[in-house]
């Protein structure tokens, strides 16, 4: 392994660079969130199958915008722009980037597999952070053209 360090190393950024902000044809396409996982031939079903049906094409949306949605670099960014540029937001999100930025370098150091679900709290916490921002931006506009 000493021999080929070099070799491991890229190999291992590359099959995780959806964590990374440096966008790739890699971090383009990360890893599939599952909607399914029952299969007929095995007799597994969902309990509440109603309610799969209301929230799978949510999960199947998320899915095909995942060039965006699913690139937990591009969320960490997000989060990492918000914790230096809000200052007046500092104290909502530096627990959240604190938390998001561990868990990006664990993955990164130690994720046997590129899987998306590692990094869904990174993407829920970066989404949910961006649009609360894109949102209050928008409020507050809306304040200053009545004002």
């Amino acid at each position: 392994a000493r021999s080929h360090a070099w070799k491991i190393l890229t190999v291992h950024l590359i099959r995780n660079s959806y964590l990374l902000p440096v966008p790739s044809y890699r971090a383009l396409h990360p890893p599939f969130i599952h909607s399914i996982i029952e299969n007929p031939d095995f007799g597994i079903s969902w309990s509440e199958p109603k309610i799969v049906q209301v929230f799978r094409p949510f999960v199947r949306s998320w899915n095909a915008l995942s060039p965006i949605t699913g690139f937990a670099g591009l969320w960490m960014s997000v989060m990492f722009f918000l914790f230096i540029f809000r200052k007046r937001h500092f104290g909502e999100i530096s627990p959240t980037f604190a938390m998001a930025l561990a868990v990006e370098l664990i993955l990164l150091i130690f994720a046997p597999i590129p899987d998306g679900r590692y990094a869904l709290f990174v993407l829920i916490a970066g989404q949910a952070s961006g649009l609360g921002y894109a949102f209050d931006f928008i409020q507050k506009r809306r304040e200053l053209k009545s004002a």
